[in-house]
């Protein structure tokens, strides 16, 4: 016999947060409660598991997605759950969803915050955003790129990011997003195997003060995947770096002097089946795997978790401290712009020139949603919780806070309460991640303690680093003193 799903949304002793009875009523989920005319949350998630497209209809409306052409039927299941098709009939274009109505309904409102290591600040209107897109779709069509076409994306968290992910939707084409930290080796397999034809990198970024040539890792994987033909580099650091250059092949992200050709501001309709996104797994437990992502899938999905999940409402600021090339940059993008709330980027670490800074960021930009990923927490709880505390009007506004895992939750209620306890911990990163962005530097970094004595005890790809001061050791792990390693972390990755 079947077990009945899993019903989630339930109270229990070890909830971090609750909120209260007025934030509970005028939430999101609770409006969305009502409309589906169900006694509660659990009638709901029965009804949804029950008849998932009468879920997903309703939950479209609620998101009031902005489609070329309704669907006159949201999901077709006659071949199977592995052969579902989506909004038949339907016509939707997830990045002119993101772009127009909010354009229209209020073109000064503010669509993206960026703010860069050393203080500097942008912020784009949605009517600056939608031209701003428009303007970089016609280069790349200029370049050649059609629909269907991959083009790699290889940028850290840039206005320029956002802006070529919704370029590239709007002309039907398919982005990679690679991480910023990835060495070039990991960055040419991924481009190899999409057969990319186009890469659109930086001249380089800033880590903790110092200057990250992003070029020249692409230029170095640019070499091992000869289906890429053009590589159009974004000017972050100017003249603060001299950038490697390869003519015929290589182009500024700026547009040329002469008036581009206009750029079609609403695009042909697009089949919500269309891919438009192709992300690869980190790598970890062999060859990285592409997973492909169409317009009426994950853009619509990541639109509900905020909607429902984390209560994002138009005018809120949502800040996800993460990369491109983690799915929750992508996830990020999406999701925010499509519910009219804007997003912040950040380009640096959150620790740098002092403890202080993400706190800071959340304050200097009125940041509702703050979400951090597990490892964040712990790098952050090497300063204590003194920043935290430093300012009792910092981050008044946040609404919701959260971790990407569960574990993560337990860090939170560790790290946020005045009196938390002090903990060492261990942390596992994948292989693939320390190749990419540590090798270089961990042997110069920490004499005595050789690259091969920690790259090979792996557990299921995972090298397990532990703390071996409170002595966590296991056979056949390699160890190392967790400061060092939260140090390490700050210093290279973040």
């Amino acid at each position: 016999m079947a077990q009945p799903p899993p019903i989630f949304g339930r109270d229990g002793p070890d909830v971090a947060w609750r909120p209260d009875l007025d934030l509970l009523h005028e939430s999101r989920l609770a409006r969305f409660l009502k409309a589906s005319g169900e006694a509660d949350l659990e009638a709901l998630q029965r009804h949804a598991v029950d008849d998932v497209g009468w879920f997903w209809g309703m939950a479209a409306d609620d998101l009031q997605l902005g489609w070329q052409r309704r669907p006159r039927q949201v999901v077709d299941l006659s071949n199977g759950p592995e052969w579902s098709k989506w909004w038949i009939g339907g016509a939707f274009n997830y990045a002119e969803a993101a772009l127009e109505p909010r354009a229209e309904r209020d073109p000064t409102g503010l669509s993206l915050i960026w703010e860069a290591e050393d203080g500097e600040t942008r912020r784009l209107t949605n009517a600056e955003l939608r031209d701003a897109v428009d303007a970089a779709a016609s280069m790349l069509a200029a370049e050649g790129v059609r629909e269907g076409d991959r083009v790699g994306i290889f940028l850290p968290m840039l206005v320029e990011t956002v802006v070529a992910v919704l370029a590239l939707g709007k002309l039907r084409a398919i982005y990679t997003p690679i991480f910023s930290g990835y060495g070039a080796p990991a960055v040419a397999t991924r481009l190899s195997d999409c057969e990319a034809t186009v890469l659109i990198t930086a001249d380089g970024f800033l880590r903790r003060g110092n200057v990250v040539r992003l070029k020249e890792t692409a230029d170095a994987a640019v070499e091992a995947a000869p289906s890429v033909r053009r590589v159009v580099v974004v000017r972050r650091l100017d003249d603060r770096v001299e950038v490697p250059w390869t003519s015929g092949r290589d182009r500024w992200w700026d547009p040329p002097t002469a008036t581009p050709p206009p750029a079609p501001s609403t695009p042909p309709e697009t089949d919500p089946e269309t891919p438009y996104m192709l992300i690869y797994t980190s790598g970890t437990t062999g060859r990285p795997k592409g997973a492909v992502h169409v317009h009426g899938g994950f853009p619509v999905k990541g639109a509900q978790d905020l909607a429902h999940c984390f209560d994002l409402r138009r005018g809120d600021v949502l800040f996800w401290f993460t990369d491109l090339g983690w799915m929750m940059g992508p996830w990020a993008i999406s999701g925010a712009l499509l519910l009219g709330a804007s997003l912040v980027l950040y380009e640096g670490t959150p620790d740098y020139p002092g403890p202080d800074r993400l706190w800071a960021l959340v304050e200097r930009h009125h940041v509702t949603h703050l979400g951090l990923s597990p490892t964040v927490i712990r790098a952050l709880m090497a300063h204590g919780s003194e920043p935290v505390h430093a300012d009792s009007g910092q981050h008044a506004g946040i609404r919701v806070f959260e971790a990407e895992e569960q574990k993560g939750l337990a860090l939170i209620r560790a790290f946020l309460p005045e009196q938390r306890k002090k903990a060492s911990l261990g942390v596992e990163l994948p292989v693939e991640l320390f190749t990419a962005a540590f090798r270089d530097n961990f042997e110069m970094r920490y004499e005595g303690v050789r690259w091969d004595e920690l790259a090979a005890p792996q557990r299921d790809g995972l090298l397990d680093l532990v703390d071996v001061y409170v002595g966590r050791m296991r056979p056949g792990h390699a160890a190392v003193r967790m400061d060092e390693v939260r140090r390490h972390l700050a210093q290279t990755w973040f």
